[in-house]
């Protein structure tokens, strides 16, 4: 069980845990940028010492957050 060669199917990466420094960068950059281009994300992940995926993850999830909350007031 859990074992990536049991199954064919792709292993997945185990969810992320972000530290409260990251997730403050995060929220920081998605107040005055709702969307980030490439080189933004690259340099926001480096930054925080995340990948470009989970960035890209995060502000995917950040989004549809935001427009629930939008859509509710």
């Amino acid at each position: 069980m859990g074992d990536c060669f049991s199954k064919p199917k792709k292993c997945r990466r185990s969810r992320t845990v972000f530290t409260e420094l990251q997730l403050m960068g995060l929220e920081k950059k998605f107040e005055s940028h709702k969307y980030l281009s490439t080189p933004d994300r690259i340099e926001l992940a480096e930054t925080l010492g995340l990948s470009q995926i989970q960035v890209k993850t995060w502000y995917q999830n950040r989004r549809m957050k935001w427009k629930k909350q939008v859509n509710r007031a």
